[in-house]
């Protein structure tokens, strides 16, 4: 595996996500010589969904492969599809009955892979076909924690558009609103705030008296 895959730490809220990453890439090279052909139907899936090959999912879904097979870690095909941000592959495995709400071993859900790595069109995707949008890993973590974290203010926007919880908190006890005034992210301070203050307003803007 390359040094300089990552060109800095992983930020608060994807540490998890990173290293699942990092283990997915050491298990390719620990057969460097494997070949495709040889493959057994769902090892054959996972490596054209990890090569963005949409072709070639289909193909191995016509022939029998399994759209939910999981890993060791709980990780489905559709976890590498939402790590890389393949809307076409992520589409392909979910006509063929792969399932959004699915949690790996963690809690963690291909939604939290998304909102991670900032992928909007493969997190809306993912919420259009049911995913939970609130769904929360052992650590507590639910997507929009991970989105503040990392510091993706669009998504997390998407995310409380779908009614994310602003109030859920993580094992530690720390709501979305606290990963961002403690990561200093004053957009999303903002943008929570907002969210909460047009909440109690029952979603209407103040009105202002005219002088």
């Amino acid at each position: 595996m390359p040094d300089d895959l990552f060109d800095e730490p992983p930020k608060p809220g994807v540490i998890r996500i990173v290293d699942d990453f990092k283990k997915w890439l050491l298990k390719d090279e620990e057969d460097p010589d494997g070949e495709e052909h040889d493959m057994a139907p769902n090892e054959a899936l996972w490596r054209a969904v990890e090569d963005g090959n949409a072709q070639a999912v289909k193909q191995f879904l016509d022939g029998g492969a399994d759209p939910n097979g999981q890993d060791n870690d709980g990780w489905t095909p559709l976890f590498w599809a939402a790590l890389k941000g393949r809307v076409n592959t992520a589409l392909i495995l979910l006509y063929h009955g792969a399932e959004a709400k699915v949690a790996a071993n963690d809690g963690t859900t291909p939604l939290h892979v998304a909102a991670g790595f900032d992928h909007t069109s493969l997190a809306v995707l993912l919420l259009s076909r049911g995913a939970n949008v609130d769904a929360q890993t052992v650590a507590g973590l639910t997507p929009l924690h991970v989105a503040v974290g990392a510091g993706h203010c669009g998504l997390a926007r998407v995310l409380l558009e779908h009614g994310a919880n602003v109030s859920l908190v993580t094992r530690e006890g720390r709501t979305p609103q606290d990963i961002a005034l403690q990561g200093e992210k004053g957009e999303l301070v903002e943008l929570l705030r907002s969210h909460e203050s047009s909440k109690a307003s029952g979603g209407k803007k103040p009105v202002h008296p005219v002088a």
